[in-house]
This record gives structure tokens, sequence and C-alpha cells, in this order.
């Protein structure tokens, strides 16, 4: 048989394992000395052209039985093995192709062992990649490569990091770098790293279009007191900071701990250990508070109509029947959200609904409900139990989110629509088994089986001019033939349900009555999973844009990028504080666009702007192209801005 005759041979039986390696088909070819039929039966049988162990004796060793004069390094053949019994494939029985079959899809009962075919340098350098790597003695457990590394890099990064603060001195943008470009958020940076995670709910909540416009409206009290409203000073300190964020021609704005966030009395961000979500929720609890009351102060003192006081960022929340007793309703402005408790709650709705909604065994008026909603709600990210790094999935949030199937008035038809929804899914977790039925048996591709098995039948199986065995082999592939359609058919129909029920079961709230409280993101608090200044980013929205600001750094990003952000993942950090607001009106665009800042403030800051380009100018920084707010936004309508000063702002 020539060379190229073999290897075509070998093609073919290597064709006929699917995935398999030429080297067993050469084996097992040259084991049957040449007879394809015989070769292919054995490979459908798991032959993988191993010798039998124990067949061979060692080199140099008497074998028994030998005369006495024969040399000592003569083998003896070893006594011929039982042969296995060879299945006939073409055959008419049906029972014998079943019976073919299922040899197919069983594992060899015998494990060949034999020596390793790596060649003497790579194992020695196996050997001296695992020298460190191996298992624990005292667990009994072994780790692998990827995760060693992983903790080697985590392990390094904190430790490089501890004094990562303290090393980490503000450095600011010289003159040529410090102008505002095509009026994009100011870069609002702490004097002291320490308070970063402060910092950025500030620049967060001056992009909330509610927030903004309050804040420019507060006036302080026009009562005549001994003593002045410490809460009013810090707010009007806000106001300041907020106007400056607006109108100055900077690239950034350093904050000093003093100015705000010493008196609002917050811990710093002083130990890797230290949860920036935890800190965030303490300072974004404290300055919340302080807006809300001194805003709603102004409006009950000016005697304008206003919805009830604490509505702009608490939401009050209870049990479904909590109306009809006795029990307060709990008021909060920020919702904590454990991510990865469940395996399937990968995103912000399905975590709200398995919080909010009653466990199996307890009664649905016991169903957590939002009893009054806030124009603000903010939501806290915990990392819950998670498995390995294979299991970690992106944590993902919407653009818009309704909150209507959360409410009150909604709980019943909202609970009927879960179960709805639970239904559904476990009815695609059901199709999900049969599929894998269908298609796998001990662990071995059954759908690849029979596609090997028909081929066998098509190109390899040789009738030797029998017309019989011939009409055999043809009816045997036909049926099976027959059965791998019927089971690629079958296979279809179950992927096309399973996706249109997972399709329909997110849309059962995307009904009109489900759609009335809107909620659109606004910003997005993220951390890298280090220590650090820049450990901790945010993205902001801002006229139809998406800006990160990183420290001093800021740029436009895609929508994309903001929802699907997969920084920290595997350090168990990432997006940890989500603010939403409800869609304002179009009436409140031009106040968005141009706030109503107090007019002494708001001359003095383009002042000072004009001022500090002209020292630009003097050192010979190009600064023409930086646009100062129109003239006319000086000097008209500051009675007309006056008068909103004291309404408040209602959006529903």
């Amino acid at each position: 048989m020539t060379a190229q005759s073999e290897q075509e041979s070998i093609e073919v039986l290597t064709s006929l394992m699917g995935d398999g390696d030429p080297e067993v088909a050469r084996r097992v070819y040259r084991k049957f000395n040449g007879d394809m039929n015989r070769a292919a039966t054995a490979i459908l049988e798991g032959d993988t052209g191993e010798s039998e162990p124990g067949t061979a004796q060692r080199p140099g060793t008497p074998m028994t039985g030998l005369a006495p004069h024969a040399p000592a390094n003569v083998f003896e053949p070893p006594p011929p093995l039982k042969p296995s019994p060879v299945i006939d494939l073409t055959g008419d029985d049906d029972a014998e192709m079943a019976r073919a079959l299922q040899v197919s899809l069983e594992t060899p009962s015998n494990t060949q062992i034999g020596p390793s075919e790596r060649s003497k340098d790579e194992w020695q350098v196996a050997v001296r990649s695992q020298g460190n790597s191996g298992p624990n003695p005292e667990s009994g457990t072994a780790v692998s490569h990827d995760d060693q590394q992983m903790s080697r890099a985590i392990q390094e990064s904190l430790e490089g990091s501890f004094n990562q603060v303290a090393d980490d001195l503000l450095e600011a943008l010289p003159p040529a770098d410090n102008l505002r470009k095509d009026k994009r958020p100011i870069a609002l940076r702490p004097t002291q790293a320490n308070y970063v995670y402060a910092t950025m709910i500030i620049q967060a909540l001056f992009f909330i279009p509610q927030v903004r416009i309050a804040v420019s409206r507060f006036r302080p009290s026009t009562a005549v007191e001994a003593t002045p409203d410490p809460d009013e000073i810090i707010m009007w300190g806000i106001l300041e900071l907020f106007a400056n964020m607006d109108l100055v021609c900077t690239a950034e704005l350093l904050l000093d701990r003093n100015d705000i966030i010493d008196k609002l009395d917050v811990q710093g961000w002083t130990s890797p250990t230290d949860q920036p979500g935890r800190l965030s929720n303490a300072f974004y609890v404290k300055i919340t508070e302080l807006i809300e009351q001194c805003v709603s102060r102004v409006a009950v003192t000016d005697g304008a109509p206003s919805r009830p006081k604490g509505r702009m960022f608490n939401f009050s929340y209870g049990h479904a029947d909590g109306i009809e007793t006795s029990d307060l309703p709990d008021v909060t402005s920020i919702v904590q959200v454990t991510v990865g408790n469940n395996g399937s709650s990968h995103d912000l709705v399905s975590c709200l609904s398995a919080q909010f909604a009653p466990s199996a065994n307890e009664p649905q008026n016991w169903q957590n409900v939002i009893l009054e909603c806030s124009d603000i709600v903010a939501f806290e990210l915990l990392a819950g139990s998670r498995g390995g790094t294979a299991d970690k999935k992106p944590f993902s949030y919407p653009k818009v989110i309704y909150l209507d199937q959360f409410m009150q008035e909604n709980a019943e038809i909202a609970q009927a629509a879960r179960v709805r929804q639970r239904e559904m899914l476990e009815e695609a977790d059901t199709l999900t088994l049969r599929k894998k039925s269908l298609t796998s048996f001990n662990n071995k591709n059954t759908l690849k089986d029979l596609r090997s098995t028909v081929y066998y039948y098509e190109e390899v199986a040789d009738a030797k001019g029998d017309a019989t065995r011939q009409a055999d082999i043809d009816r045997t592939c036909q049926k099976l033939k027959h059965i791998l359609a019927s089971i690629e058919n079958e296979v279809k129909a179950i992927d096309a349900k399973i996706t249109e029920l997972k399709s329909d079961s997110q849309t059962l709230f995307d009904v009109p009555e489900m759609q009335i409280h809107e909620y659109n993101l606004r910003a997005v608090l993220v951390h890298d999973g280090l220590f650090g200044r820049k450990s901790l980013y945010s993205y902001v929205q801002d006229q139809g844009k998406w800006w990160k600001t990183i420290d001093a750094s800021v740029t436009e990003v895609t929508e994309e990028t903001v929802l699907t952000d997969p920084t920290g993942l595997h350090l168990g950090a990432g997006p940890y504080l989500l603010l939403y607001s409800r869609q304002v009106p179009s009436t409140y665009d031009q106040e968005i666009a141009q706030p109503a800042w107090p007019p002494k403030l708001r001359d003095g800051l383009i002042e000072d702007n004009q001022v500090h380009l002209a020292q630009l100018r003097v050192i010979g920084i190009d600064v023409d192209k930086y646009v100062l707010p129109p003239a006319s936004f000086t000097t008209e309508n500051d009675e007309a801005m006056s008068e909103k000063s004291s309404v408040p702002m209602v959006i529903y």
C-alpha cells in the first residue's frame, strides 16, 4: 500500500472520529494492517490503537518458558489476546444497530496507561512551571495557575497602594491645559485624595437637572436672625460651587475639604479595605438631606405651592397593606441592591424584583412597595456572594427604568406578572434540560456521534460486491439519517421556544400602565478595585452627551460604554452608585441650560473669567476659542429669574 493511500485512509478515519487525533487514527489503522472496515469498527468502539498494558516485558529480564540456552534478551511472544466481539454494523437486525449506537456513546472501560509522549525538554519545562503552584498539603486542593496569577496581582496591587493616597499628591493642571473646552464638564478635584468619592457625588448631583435648578433657585432666609443657620451656610457654599461649575472657564476646580466636606462630617477613604460605596452612601444621605431641607424651607417660607415635603430625594416604602395598619412607612433616599446572590440576577430590574417581591413562604401583602415616589432615586450596588472567575458576569443597568411595577397601586398586577414570568422561565429551563437529554449522553455529543456513524455507512462501509449487504447498509443509513433529522428538528424547535419564552418574559411589564413613573440614568460612579485618586471615576450626562471624569481628565464617551463598562469585574468592584431622576418637561430646558444663579454671583464669575483670560493672553496662551456666556444673559431677565427662585419645581 502506498503512503498516499495510507494517508487518505487515515484522513477518513480521522473524520469518522469527529475532531479526533490523526495519530490515534494512524495507530488503529496500522494495528489492523490497513483493514479499513476493522479499523473503522474499532474506532467506533473506542479503540485508540495502544497496546494492552502488561503485554511487554522489560528489556534484559529473562522470560519464563525459554530454553536453557536461549539468549536473555530475546522476548517471548505474548499470549494471544481474546479478541473482542466484532459488531456487524451492516446487519439487518435493529438490536445490533442499537447496540452499535450504544457502544459509540459509552466511554471505553479499559483505560490505556502508558508513558508520556512529551519530549524530555517539555517535561522539564512543565515541572518548572508547576513548582510553585502545586496542591496545598493542608487543604488538599489544587489552585489553578490563573487563580494564582490573579491572587498575586491583587496582592501586589494592594500592597503597592496602601501608601498611594499619601504619595498621590495633587498636581494642578498647567495654565495652558487648564482651559475649559467646548463647554465640557469641569473636573472637580479634591485637594486631598481621601475625599475623591465625595467630590464625585457633588459633581453627579450637579448634572441632575432637578438638583441644579433647585440649588440655583435657593436664597438664604430673609428672616433676621441673631445667628446664621449653619445648614443655609453650607447650602450657600453648594450654590456657589455649582455656579462655578457652570460658568467658570477653567478645566478644573479644586475643592478643599474645609469648604463643604468637613462641614458635613464625613469619613475619608483611607484604606483599601474601605468600600467606596459605604462612604458614598453616608455622604450622599447627608448632602441630599441638607439640600432637601433647605429647598423645602424656602418654599414654605415663600408660601408657594409645593408637593409634600421631603420628596425630592426621599421616597417612602412599606408593605402592601401598610396604609391599613399602624406601621409607619420607611423613608430613604438610596436603595441598596445586592448583586450576585442570585445567579440569574445580573441586572438592576431583576435584583429589585427579588428584593421587593415577597418570598415563597410569605403572604402577598408582605410585599414591599413604594408608597410615594421621589424626583430622584439612587441605587448603591453591593457585592454579594459570587462564584469563581468564570462565573462573574457584568452587572447591567438600563438607560431608562420604570418604577411602576414597584408602586403600591400596581402591587397585585405586578405580582401576577412576576408569577407568569417565573413560570415562563421555568418552562424555558425544562426545555433546556430536554435539549440536553437529546444532544448528550455520558458527557458525549450524541449528534456528533450520530453524524459520524452516518458518515461511516455512506463513505466507509464496503459491501464487497454483495448486493444484499449493500441493501442492508443503505437501509441502516436511511434509518440513522431519519433519527438524526428528527433530533435536529426537535432541537431547533426547542431553541426557538426558549428564545420566545425569554423574550416574552422580559416584555410583561412593557405596557402603558406600567410605564408612567419614568426615570432616566444621570450618573454612574465606578471603582476599579484598587486604591487611590484615579481608582474612582464617574460618568455624567449633560445636554445629551456622556462624559467620563477620572481625576483631571474629562473625555466624551458613548452611551454603550457607560452601560457596559466591565472595569473592576474580577476584583469585586465596578459600578457602585447609580443616580436616576424623572424625565424633566421640555419647559425647563432653558433653565437647565441657564440656571437662575444669583445675579451678583453670576456677574462676578463672568468678570473673573475675563480677567483670567486676559492674564493667559499676556503669557502667550491662545484663548480666543473660548466663548463666554452671552452678554444678554448677564443683564436680561434678572427679574424673571428672581421670581422663579421662589417657585418650586414640580414635575408630576
